[in-house]
């Protein structure tokens, strides 16, 4: 899905890998839950290309240096996704419907089997 929308909340490109991009409010929310535990997170994948090409993402990634036990404990409304990999998904609501957030433990990658990491480890 794509097209434009509107911002809420803007980001200092030092807080993004890009330059400045607008996150909407009900994502920045969910950052900001993490940030206040003492974290450190930042949107990743898809959703940093969509929006800085101007179009509206239609899910978004986060990653963070809080492991599964502490994500869980942020986010009780949340849904493991894989424990293996360190990721759970929360449906944050929006004025225009609901988006899906994917937040993952951030992790070294080091070789791949059929697409997906078969060796990796978790990082700070």
């Amino acid at each position: 899905m794509s097209g434009s929308f509107p911002a809420e909340k803007q980001f200092p490109a030092e807080k993004q890998l890009a330059a400045q991009m607008r996150i909407p409010a009900e994502i920045a929310a969910l950052m900001q839950r993490l940030e206040r535990e003492g974290f450190a997170v930042y949107a990743v994948g898809g959703c940093v290309r969509d929006t800085l090409l101007g179009k509206k993402p239609c899910d978004w990634d986060l990653a963070t240096n809080a492991g599964l036990d502490r994500l869980k404990e942020i986010f009780p409304e949340g849904r493991t996704l894989s424990s293996k990999f360190c990721v759970i998904r929360v449906t944050a609501a929006a004025a225009d419907g609901r988006t899906d957030v994917d937040i993952a433990a951030f992790r070294r990658e080091e070789s791949y089997e059929n697409g997906r990491p078969a060796v990796f480890s978790f990082v700070d």
